[in-house]
């Protein structure tokens, strides 16, 4: 005997309906959308062409968003991608021991010497900012003429160098009493003093000391 339709039996699951947008994607539902505003013709009337564009600017928005979250996960970036600059840099600097002029008009040579502390590459192609100071003043020490930084890349406990140059002072009043020489690293943060135990320096003129610095560059070169 056969069940009837309201018996108790268990009915076949009914499948929801599969749509446009669920077969083929919002595209594939777009473009079949368009092709039902076609008229016999195949060519679609003013209004027609209006909602077609208004279902176009969807679709062009959500690539376009789609690109940008691509772009922010890809990690390279804002901030991330300057993790290896010299702005992360953590460095110990040892001033001299150097080559004193010991009479005035002489010429001598004070080495520094840059070591990374730091877990980051560190690169450098710049002149160290150097100052003396004395007296109650400053003096602010010129770059080495015609020289060209070059690219100097430091791993940690790896060492760069550079060389401040200048005339051994008389004491007069062309002389900078220098006692403290300050130092910036560039990138690697603020300036710091060192003892300067090197003598006065001679004064080209009252502000401007005969002295100069060399760019950072690999030790030993």
């Amino acid at each position: 005997m056969e069940a009837s339709a309201s018996g108790s039996g268990a009915r076949p699951p009914v499948e929801p309906p599969v749509t446009d947008e669920g077969a083929y994607g919002i595209q594939g539902g777009a473009q079949r959308t368009a092709a039902r505003l076609r008229d016999d013709s195949g060519t679609p009337s003013r209004s027609q062409r209006t909602l077609m564009r208004t279902i176009r600017v969807p679709l062009v928005v959500t690539a376009l968003a789609a690109a940008l979250t691509l772009t922010a996960c890809d990690g390279k970036s804002g901030d991330d991608g300057a993790k290896n600059a010299a702005s992360d840099c953590v460095v110990a600097v040892e001033v001299g021991p150097g080559n004193a002029a010991t009479m005035a008009g002489d010429t001598g040579n004070v080495p520094v010497t840059v070591t990374n502390r730091g877990s980051n590459l560190c690169t450098f192609r710049a002149f160290p900012g150097v100052e003396l100071t004395g007296g109650g003043s400053s003096w602010s020490v010129a770059q080495e003429k015609d020289a060209k930084p070059a690219k100097v890349p430091l791993r940690k406990g790896e060492a760069a160098t550079f060389t401040i140059t200048y005339v051994r002072g008389d004491g007069g009043s062309l002389s900078a009493p220098a006692k403290t020489v300050k130092i910036t690293i560039p990138g690697a943060g603020d300036a710091k003093s060192y003892p300067w135990s090197y003598g006065d320096v001679a004064l080209k003129t009252k502000n401007t000391p005969d002295a100069s610095v060399g760019p950072i560059q690999v030790a030993g070169d």
